[in-house]
Order: C-alpha cells, then structure tokens, then sequence
C-alpha cells in the first residue's frame, strides 16, 4: 500500500521516526501525509514518471520565484516529498464563508493565479512543457460534451455551430498554467492565502483556462454580482495580452463546455443512486455529487451559456435538463 511504501522510505530517508500516515483522498490518489511528533510532509508518488519529473521541475521553478506552491523537500525521480500546507482546501474554505469572505478569497486566488502564470514567463516554463490539447480530435471532443450528456440521459443537446466554436476556441495567448485549478487543488494557509498542489497535469494553453477551471467548479457558490467583479479583475490583468472582449468570449463559452463536463461527471458518479453526503464529498476531494452542486452548475453553465449567441441554443436544453436534479 502507498501509506506503508511511504512511512518504510521516510524512515530511511528522515532522521525521524514515523508515527504515521493518512490518505489525502480515496485509494486511487497518489499522495499520502506521512506524520512525525511534532510536523507532517507530504509524499506523492507517480505512476507516471514522467509526470513526476515535470511536476517537480514546475515546483522547483515556481519556488525560484516565489510562487504560491510547497516547498519541495526532496525528490529522487520516484518519491516527491513536500511541506504540508495543511488541509483547508478552498472548497471547504467556501462551503463555510459568506459572500464577502468567499469574494476576498476567490479574489485572491485570481490574483494568485496572475502571478503563477508570470513566474511560469520568467522563468520559461511555457517554452519547456507541452501545449494541452494539441492532439487531433481534442477541441473538437471538448465541445461536444454536450451532445454525450445528451444522449447518455436521453435529453438531445441542441445543434451548435461547431465551425465556428471551434475559431473561437483557438488558442490566442500561450502561457505557462496550472490547469486542473479546480478548488480540491488549493490549500488556504492559515494566513489565508491559497496555494496550489498537484502539478502533474500542468503545461501550455490560454491563461483564461485556469480561471475557468476554478470559478465554473461545481464548489464555487453560484454569486452572480461577485462572478462579475472577478471577471473584471481577470481581463485587467490580461488586458496587455488579451481584448477584454474577445476575453469574455472566450472565457464563456470554454466555461459553458468545462460545466457541461462537470455535470456529466456528476450525473456519471450519481448513475441511479442517491446524491452523496456534502461532508464526505469535501473531506475526501470528491466530485460534487450532491443536489446545490448540481444546480449551482446547471445555472452558471445556463447565465454564461446565455451569453454568446454560439452557445445560447444549449439554454433550453440546460432547462431540460433541471428535472434530473432532484
């Protein structure tokens, strides 16, 4: 088991006896918290080495500059140990706050994520990792999400102007990211500021990913005035790259299909059970199988859907599609 395979290479390695270690997550993560008297580190080992060689490079570059990651403590191209940052994700972190709270904090991630993206420049992060989704197929399987929920629940997605989708969906500013930016993957220190773990899945791609990723979550409260204000804040830090416009666009429709693919996985985990427990789903880093996770997302993916008219025909399918949410 990776618990024991952790605490047997931590005695080894640590001039420290173990007292032991707790899985972050179901059996299928690939990090453990191995605990000492007095502090506990995080031990991650990949199936995929060289996954495990990229994320290190990133966490080496991104410390260099001072960026909102861990430390690394050690790696020997099988195990990556770093410091705990603890375990406040920001999906707990929101589950408890109130709109004022939960706007300083999303707005301190944006600005986090700002700053991720320039370190990754300096330090040329985005001329040594791959582009994601550069594979043939790739695009063009994203934005038809929507016509595989369709058919799986038997409610057909509208025809959409794939042509032009796709022209929209062409990347226009690369830049160094984190991708998978989804709330599970950031910790609140108890300073209160986040930073992000879990780096294998990182690469090249338009900046406006990782901000879809994190506030089209299926844990991020749906507040429609707040969601305006972050936006605002997103195109002025891009504003010396991207239009505002072309931005918003952008962001809107990559958005509708990214929450059109979290309520799949939701609907998918659900099958014809009941909804999960709210508690053991934020504990466990789990996808949001419950009811206010499944509505939050079918009305974001509905307001921003609304808001080009590429994607407004999924409007009254997303309707539709509320009956499944009881």
């Amino acid at each position: 088991m990776l618990k024991d395979d952790a605490l047997d290479f931590c005695r080894t390695l640590l001039d420290q006896q173990p007292t032991g270690a707790t899985a972050l997550g179901g059996n299928s993560r690939e990090s453990v918290r191995v605990h000492f008297p007095n502090s506990s580190i995080i031990a991650t080992k990949r199936k995929n080495s060289s996954r495990a060689d990229m994320e290190a490079i990133v966490l080496r570059e991104l410390n260099i500059g001072g960026g909102p990651v861990p430390k690394i403590l050690h790696y020997d191209k099988e195990w990556l140990i770093q410091e705990d940052l603890g375990d406040i994700r920001l999906s707990i972190a929101l589950s408890k706050a109130d709109q004022k709270t939960g706007h300083a904090l999303l707005s301190r991630c944006l600005d986090g994520l700002s700053d991720i993206h320039r370190i990754g420049k300096e330090r040329k992060l985005d001329k040594m990792l791959p582009i994601i989704g550069q594979k043939d197929g790739w695009l063009e399987n994203f934005i038809q999400i929507p016509e595989r929920l369709g058919n799986h629940i038997e409610i057909p997605a509208p025809p959409l102007n794939s042509e032009e989708l796709l022209e929209q969906l062409k990347i226009k500013a690369h830049t160094f990211l984190k991708w998978d930016t989804r709330p599970g993957n950031i910790i609140i220190s108890n300073e209160g500021k986040p930073k992000w773990i879990d780096w294998e899945h990182c690469g090249v791609r338009n900046p406006l990913d990782d901000f879809a990723w994190l506030l089209a979550d299926e844990y991020v409260p749906d507040w429609p005035e707040i969601e305006a204000d972050l936006f605002e804040s997103i195109f002025v830090n891009l504003a010396d790259r991207l239009d505002p416009e072309d931005a918003y666009r952008y962001l809107t429709i990559f958005g509708t299909f990214h929450m059109c693919h979290r309520f799949s996985l939701v609907l998918s985990k659900k099958k014809n059970g009941p909804w999960w427990n709210i508690e053991e789903c934020l504990l466990n880093d789990r996808v949001g199988v419950f009811q206010v996770a499944a509505t939050r997302t079918r009305n974001r993916a509905k307001r921003w859907a609304a808001e080009n008219e590429l994607t407004a025909p999924l409007c009254p399918w997303l309707d539709k599609i509320s009956a499944l949410i009881v």
